[in-house]
């Protein structure tokens, strides 16, 4: 086999080893539908279960929605980088006191749950998922819900 024929050919399957984790689009596909709040932890305080049991994101395309019962309390947008470790996901509200600016986070899909890291607007993103006191993030871990 010549050397460009081997170097293609390596090229290849390091690409290959690549693709499903770079996919967006395929990722994407996994944030879809409603995703029930079962975990809230802010800046080192958890959330009691009861102030977020009704507590609903419902992910359409690249914008989400959240729902407390029947009330809507926030929406906006969110773009994804699967590439790096742990994944990149960074919001822009919608509405409310952070309406327009960027909120970082990191992801990550385990046990059939999403959770969620973010740091306070324009701060550097979290580089695991604790949201100590002082730190100002927030962790989040959402279940899907059935259709």
């Amino acid at each position: 086999m010549h050397l460009p024929a081997v170097m293609l050919l390596a090229a290849g399957l390091l690409g290959a080893a690549d693709a499903p984790k770079t996919d967006r689009a395929g990722e994407i596909k996994k944030f879809q539908g409603t995703w029930k709040t079962v975990v809230m932890v802010t800046d080192g305080r958890v959330v009691p279960a009861t102030a977020v049991d009704k507590r609903r994101t419902i992910v359409k395309d690249d914008t989400y929605r959240v729902v407390d019962g029947d009330k809507a309390i926030r929406r906006g947008s969110f773009k994804i980088d699967p590439a790096p470790s742990p994944q990149h996901i960074d919001l822009t509200p919608g509405d409310g006191p952070h309406a327009g600016k960027s909120i970082r986070g990191i992801y990550e899909f385990r046990d059939g749950n999403l959770r969620m890291c973010y740091a306070p607007p324009d701060k550097d993103r979290p580089i695991d998922f604790a949201a100590e006191s002082g730190s100002g993030c927030w962790l989040v871990v959402y279940q899907p819900e059935a259709p």
